[in-house]
């Protein structure tokens, strides 16, 4: 259960729950990926553009994921993102794909 691990390592966390306190229920979501590399993909279909495939890392992402989704819609092909790097949409397409493969997705 994730109590001895919350007491271990969130003593500041673990104080706020009561002595006996226990889990009564956990759920486990499914990790959505795209299986070959493990990074996102941003396609179009017909007039919908959609980007998937971020889990474990979508929150850390989403500011370059959606850059490269609203610059793939207005048809650009390169995006600026927060640090100044420059990137191609395109990179995350089936089609064109050329990103490096995830080493780990936690």
């Amino acid at each position: 259960a994730i109590e001895p691990i919350i007491r271990a390592y969130f003593p500041a966390l673990a104080r706020r729950y009561p002595e006996g306190l226990r889990l009564k229920q956990a759920w486990a979501g499914h990790y959505d990926y795209h299986l070959p590399d493990k990074n996102p993909v941003l396609e179009r279909a017909a007039n919908l553009w959609w980007v998937g495939g971020s889990s474990g890392s979508g929150i850390m992402k989403g500011d370059a994921l959606g850059r490269a989704t609203a610059a793939a819609a207005l048809g650009r092909d390169e995006v600026e993102l927060a640090d100044g790097r420059r990137f191609r949409p395109a990179s995350l397409s089936l089609k064109e794909r050329a990103v490096d493969a995830e080493g780990l997705v936690i």
